[in-house]
């Protein structure tokens, strides 16, 4: 069933829902009306929906949503078509929520959240600008082409954040596993100086043209591992937790800043080539 609103609310309830160009039986919507509703747009289905044909969407927010507390197989969100939202976009859903190769992601800011399984939005060609928060019971990954901010806390079993321009924190990032941080781009990966902490057993972080600085309050890292940043010509200065640290590649111009626990702690830093390796904490 279906109810629209003056809002541009629609509810749409059965197990799944496809949306494709022509819908084929009473739980398709066709992507013309996802593109043209006004106001905020919520689509739900029980278990599963499928994004099976282009949508590109200026009319307003849209969120997609499945009601189900426990998912099987199969169940989740699946991005098979571009996907594309002038605003926000949310998707939530007990199961995982993934996209196909070339089933680009654009929206102005993303929330996704899987309540027991992942979020895996990794395509080539995501255009994200912010990370209005997520949650993913396992591996939270998520990709984009333009510069990405984090702008409200995400928890996740792992964390694996990439973009190939620069990486914001604003807001905290909470691991059980591994955080793991890619910037491709010149400015590299910068942190707020409070309020995005990063509270992870394990830290990966590669810049190769940048600076990697993630000097803020309220870092618990255990271990940084393997990771990358262009470094100054003279030795750099590390700062990183209070267990053994993996190796770290070193390049031309930047370096690795690392605050951990609310403490400076120095570690002896030694060249090998183009690699730095770490020690113990001294």
């Amino acid at each position: 069933w279906i109810t629209a609103g003056r809002g541009g609310r629609v509810l749409v309830d059965p197990e799944e829902i496809r949306i494709g160009e022509t819908p084929e039986d009473a739980a398709d919507i066709a992507a013309a009306f996802v593109n043209t509703t006004d106001g905020d747009l919520l689509i739900e289905a029980e278990r599963r929906i499928r994004v099976l044909a282009e949508v590109a969407r200026d009319a307003g927010p849209l969120t997609l949503a499945t009601t189900n507390t426990a998912a099987g197989p199969g169940d989740g969100i699946s991005i098979e078509a571009p996907l594309s939202v002038v605003g926000d976009l949310r998707l939530t859903s007990a199961g995982d929520i993934v996209q196909a190769d070339g089933a680009r992601i654009a929206a102005s800011t993303l929330f996704a959240e899987s309540r027991s399984g992942q979020v895996r939005l990794e395509a080539t060609g995501n255009v994200i600008g912010a990370l209005d928060g997520g949650f993913a019971a396992g591996r939270f990954a998520i990709a984009s082409s333009r510069r990405l901010g984090v702008d409200a806390a995400i928890r996740a079993g792992d964390i694996a954040l990439t973009s190939a321009d620069a990486l914001v924190l604003n807001a905290p990032l909470v691991a059980s596993g591994e955080v793991a941080l890619v910037a491709t781009g010149s400015e590299g990966i910068a942190q707020a100086a409070t309020g995005a902490g990063i509270d992870a057993p394990r830290l990966r972080a590669e810049a190769p043209i940048g600076a990697v600085a993630l000097d803020g309050a309220g870092n618990a890292v255990g271990t940084l591992g393997d990771s990358e940043a262009a470094r100054k010509d003279r030795a750099p200065a590390w700062l990183i937790g209070h267990r053994r640290a993996g190796r770290t590649r070193a390049s031309s111009a930047r370096h690795i800043h690392v605050r951990n626990h609310g403490r400076t702690v120095d570690v002896r830093v030694r060249p090998v080539g183009e690699r730095v390796c770490l020690g113990d904490r001294l």
